[in-house]
């Protein structure tokens, strides 16, 4: 399961610490699936609960390709069209970022 290896590192230290932090912003995971609590003074996370799983599927990247396509958009039109940047879009298809369980639930509105 997706939500296991930062799960378990919470279990175990009960903190994160900036670099862990941004590389789970950078997958897309803090927003969806990691509530912070509380930080200390210096910005490290010293609480951060598990929120949500999510509802992002592996192949996120290729069904939000497959539905820019099908609509005929470029990147920056179907971005517009979602209502976010052209770097999520990019980002998502490229699997650089998952987009946020919100951002999920307006792509698969638009299927």
């Amino acid at each position: 399961m997706r939500n296991e290896p930062h799960i378990d590192l919470l279990k175990e230290n009960g903190k994160i610490n900036p670099i862990d932090h941004l590389r789970f912003q950078q997958a897309g995971i803090i927003d969806d699936t990691i509530q912070i609590v509380s930080t200390n003074k210096e910005g490290v996370i010293v609480k951060a609960i598990a929120a949500k799983p999510s509802i992002i599927p592996d192949n996120y990247d290729e069904q939000i390709k497959q539905l820019r396509q099908r609509l005929g958009m470029s990147q920056v039109k179907f971005a517009e069209f979602l209502g976010v940047s052209f770097a999520s879009v990019n980002r998502w298809e490229n699997r650089q970022t998952r987009p946020s369980n919100l951002a999920w639930i307006k792509i698969n509105s638009k299927i």
